[in-house]
């Protein structure tokens, strides 16, 4: 199972890679799967351990996600 973070546009994605980054969440950029949809086309795949700490995070910073799992 995968779990993807899915944003607006890709400067969200950039700024939420900088946050993983930071905070030592290791996470992976790639297109958004065939199955969902999304405005941007790029999504961040995580683990799922990492999920929740990554959306505090991005919560502190005001930027907006959208979690799924595939």
């Amino acid at each position: 199972m995968r779990n993807i973070l899915l944003f607006q546009n890709i400067r969200k994605v950039m700024q939420a890679e900088r946050i993983a980054k930071l905070n030592g969440i290791p996470m992976k950029i790639m297109p958004v799967p065939g199955q969902l949809s999304s405005e941007c086309g790029m999504c961040i795949q995580l683990d799922y351990k990492d999920v929740h700490h990554m959306i505090e995070r991005l919560n502190e910073k005001n930027i907006n996600c959208h979690y799924e799992q595939i």
